[in-house]
């Protein structure tokens, strides 16, 4: 072998990967900022004040938000964790229950109440099942139909909780 036959690789110019992305993230910088400039130059701030930020009327309606709101969530929250707790209780024992039928509703019904939208049984409890049952009424008016509605779909996911515990 001589020298001429031998190839010598040849030698890459340019910039490594490691630049090239220091390169591009450095550039996204500088697309962020402009962005940010540009918005904070043309947007209407006194208007947007105006429409946002009235502290004078949220310190008006601070007392009624605390009130209702808060109250309200509360005891959605208590009444549905309840229902859900109870009844998730229930569903994961049949889930790991001996007796075929009692898996195979359990499942069902996890597999149902996990995947449909939560509004979804909103609308059917306070709607499908008093058209669907006439003259029967859900115990505790509107209270009563979200703790139905939230501890059902609730008791789908506390049941694979307690499953899989």
């Amino acid at each position: 072998m001589s020298d001429t036959d031998t190839e010598v690789a040849p030698r890459r110019s340019g910039m490594s990967r490691r630049q090239k992305r220091s390169l591009s993230r450095g550039a996204q910088y500088v697309v962020f900022v402009a962005v940010v400039a540009v918005f904070a130059v043309t947007a209407d701030w006194g208007r947007l004040k105006n429409q946002f930020a009235q502290w004078d009327l949220v310190k008006q309606m601070f007392p009624d938000v605390i009130t209702l709101a808060l109250k309200n969530t509360v005891l959605y929250t208590v009444s549905g964790f309840a229902v859900g707790l109870v009844l998730g209780m229930v569903i994961a024992l049949m889930r790991l229950s001996s007796v075929g039928p009692y898996r195979w509703v359990a499942g069902i019904y996890i597999e149902i109440f996990r995947g449909l939208p939560t509004l979804l049984i909103f609308v059917f409890v306070g709607v499908a099942v008093p058209l669907a049952f006439p003259g029967t009424e859900i115990p505790g008016g509107t209270y009563g139909k979200v703790a139905i509605a939230l501890g059902v779909v609730g008791a789908a996911y506390m049941a694979e909780t307690f499953r899989a515990g």
